[in-house]
């Protein structure tokens, strides 16, 4: 079963915020609403294997795996995305990439190459919420 995705008026309000460059674990229908916001040049990540998860906000330098490209002023983050999956509960995982501007290389090969659900937003900023379960929703 896929992830829905659907459209939401306003600025996002869980219960917990997953800060820009950073990932949190959940354990599905538990998990209460995760969101993060910022969402550009950034892309989202959200995947579980049906019992324990993790929703991931990815910049730009972590989605190339490359710390070089890392701008120590203004990213944030401190894992590429690599060292994040690996911390992704393995299992017959369910993932979604949501993105406005198609993501770095190494991210998108993965996202085909694994046959992950991919959605692309087509405001230039966006936040996304999610409900632990199967639900996302993107707003302002």
């Amino acid at each position: 079963m896929a992830f829905t995705v659907q459209s939401r008026q306003g600025a996002a309000n869980g219960s917990s915020e997953v800060s820009i460059g950073a990932m949190a674990g959940f354990s599905v229908g538990q998990a209460g609403s995760l969101y993060s916001r910022g969402f550009d040049e950034c892309c989202c990540v959200i995947a579980h294997n049906g019992s324990t998860g993790a929703f991931i906000h990815v910049e730009p330098w972590q989605q190339a795996n490359n710390r070089k490209i890392r701008n120590l002023d203004a990213d944030k983050g401190n894992s590429t995305f690599e060292e994040m999956w690996k911390r992704v509960p393995a299992g017959d995982q369910k993932v979604i990439l949501i993105y406005h501007r198609e993501p770095n290389q190494p991210l998108i090969d993965q996202a085909n190459r694994e046959g992950w659900q991919k959605h692309q937003v087509s405001a230039g900023r966006f936040s996304v919420e999610f409900d632990g379960n199967n639900s996302i929703k993107i707003g302002e």
